[in-house]
């Protein structure tokens, strides 16, 4: 009969989209599992390189272990919001993220005494660089995933 839907059709739709969901899951948990690995290395670096100029190892290991949740989180639903074409939630995510990449960072400039200029060049560089590589690296994926 016209305009009746094949209901075999919907439950594979709604299968495809658990699927989808399910492997969105396992990517997130994934890119948290790494971004703390990520933050123990920073960790580790910090106090290697920066506590000589008075940087509190402590403090920066607070200021990682609790931004790097942000981030990670931030990033990977904001990147969830925009393939799901919910443009507004996704900024509000990114925005979140950012802020959660930059605050350790910040805690560097602001904290440390008697840095050679090197330093603060290398770490604004390196803010700048991760921001800008993971925000081509966010719409390389909602492009990727808006062309399926």
């Amino acid at each position: 009969m016209a305009g009746e839907r094949d209901p075999s059709v919907a439950v594979e739709q709604l299968n495809e989209a658990a699927g989808t969901e399910r492997r969105r899951d396992v990517l997130e948990r994934i890119w948290f599992v790494l971004s703390m690995l990520y933050a123990g290395l920073r960790i580790a670096l910090a106090d290697a390189f920066l506590a000589e100029y008075g940087l509190n190892i402590v403090v920066f290991a607070v200021i990682e272990l609790l931004s790097t949740p942000i981030y990670a989180i931030g990033t990977s639903r904001g990147v969830r919001a925009m393939m799901d074409r919910r443009r507004s939630l996704g900024l509000r995510w990114v925005m979140l993220a950012i802020a959660g990449f930059v605050a350790p960072d910040a805690y560097v400039i602001i904290a440390a005494r008697h840095v050679p200029k090197s330093v603060y060049i290398a770490v604004l560089a390196w803010v700048v660089l991760g921001t800008v590589l993971g925000i081509r690296r966010m719409r390389r994926q909602i492009k990727r995933v808006a062309a399926r």
